[in-house]
């Protein structure tokens, strides 16, 4: 072991979580050995939430989150995480949508700004919509003609038939088709709120992390009124076949 090695703390301090009023989870780790944090929320909303018949809801969001917000500027997410000299990305998988920023530490609030104003006031721009429906279907049209995934979605459709995890995170052009700015709009008011959320702040925190977090959602979703009812999945069927 080298001497830099050796200097690692051997364990990182415990996580502080809480529950916010609002009822965000927040999760802080603290982590000095690099002057970064990065942050990550998840959403509780996934493929398995999509409305029948628009297969592909959550995955069209997760575009439109970086498509202007009432503070930022189609464009202007990235532009301002690349001028901080940051990275930003998202997926979305069956179950959740996660969004993540990794900034200096001495820049990362930058996100906390970020994510708080399209939690509250996502744009959804009808142009910028038919726009990204466009990517989307190229993007669905690469899976189909790279073996692999391909392979991967026919075994998913097989291993679970008639079940949220059997379709395609994706969806198809036919239910693109019929996603347009007020159904995001629904979705993103159903899903994307405090109580449905949990952010996780990592990296060189400073004292103030958690007060600066919660004075940045303090007042995101607070409109969205009664608590959210996500009914539990049933248990996979057998392989087809």
């Amino acid at each position: 072991m080298d001497a830099a090695a050796a200097a690692l703390p051997a364990v990182l301090p415990p996580a502080r979580v809480e529950r916010l009023a609002n009822g965000l989870t927040l999760c802080l780790v603290e982590n000095r050995q690099a002057p970064l944090v990065t942050s990550a929320l998840v959403y509780r909303a996934g493929s398995r939430d999509d409305p029948p018949g628009q297969g592909g809801m959550a995955h069209f969001l997760e575009h439109m989150m970086f498509k202007g917000s009432r503070r930022f500027a189609v464009g202007e997410i990235d532009r301002l995480t690349r001028l901080l000299g940051g990275t930003n990305n998202a997926f979305t998988g069956h179950d959740a949508t996660l969004y993540y920023f990794s900034f200096a530490a001495d820049r990362w609030h930058a996100a906390l700004e970020i994510e708080a104003d399209r939690m509250s006031a996502l744009a959804l721009d009808g142009g910028e919509v038919d726009s990204e429906r466009r990517v989307i279907r190229h993007e669905i049209a690469m899976y189909q003609d790279e073996p692999w995934d391909a392979l991967e979605l026919e075994v998913s459709r097989a291993r679970f038939p008639d079940h949220p995890y059997g379709r395609p995170v994706l969806g198809t052009a036919g239910e693109l088709a019929r996603i347009d700015g007020p159904a995001l709009a629904a979705f993103h008011r159903r899903y994307y709120r405090p109580d449905n959320a949990v952010l996780v702040l990592a990296g060189d925190l400073d004292d103030g992390a958690f007060d600066a977090a919660a004075r940045a959602f303090e007042d995101a979703g607070r409109e969205r009124g009664e608590a959210l009812e996500r009914p539990a999945l049933a248990a996979p069927g057998a392989p087809a076949g």
